[in-house]
């Protein structure tokens, strides 16, 4: 036994031998740069984007007010993977949302199990407010992993005509 434990040893020292002696630090010379390949077609991005659809808030004035968008893209896979950009369009411009003027808040969240989007609006003074800054809303939702290139910037900080340019979609 004693000699089958030296054999090993001994064959196992020769191999490591072996191998540092046949190594060489040297590296050989580079061989010709290939040819060029012709670039592919850009992917398409699955980005889903709704049509403007109008607010729904009251004209009676309260603290809180939320409208409701159902839809079954608003299921637990989108609320889960997808980013989700809502925004509200008034007659300066668009804005994305979450976004306060004076004392009116908007935001918006997603009730999975419920399939739905709900837009609030809501006064950070907790005054009655009517919540009329926007006429209309919409929204954009890139399913995940398909956010396009590699390294995608940050949707949420990017105004609306950004990530309308980034997406080449039209405004």
């Amino acid at each position: 036994m004693k000699h089958s434990i030296l054999s090993t040893n001994f064959i196992l020292v020769l191999l490591t031998a072996l191998l540092l002696v046949s190594c060489s630090a040297e590296d050989g010379a580079d061989g010709q740069d290939g040819i060029d390949g012709i670039d592919g077609a850009d992917g398409s991005v699955n980005v889903i984007i709704s049509e403007w659809f109008p607010s729904e808030f009251s004209n009676t004035a309260s603290t809180l007010e939320i409208m409701s968008l159902e839809n079954e893209i608003f299921n637990e896979e989108t609320a889960s993977n997808a980013i989700i950009l809502v925004y509200g369009n008034r007659i300066d411009g668009v804005f994305g949302l979450p976004v306060v003027f004076d004392e009116e808040s908007y935001f918006f969240f997603v009730a999975a199990n419920q399939e739905t989007l709900f837009i609030a609006g809501q006064n950070t003074m907790n005054r009655p407010s009517i919540y009329s800054s926007f006429q209309e809303f919409r929204y954009i939702i890139i399913p995940g992993n398909t956010a396009g290139k590699e390294h995608h910037p940050d949707f949420y900080k990017m105004s609306y005509e950004e990530v309308m340019d980034y997406f080449e979609l039209k405004t």
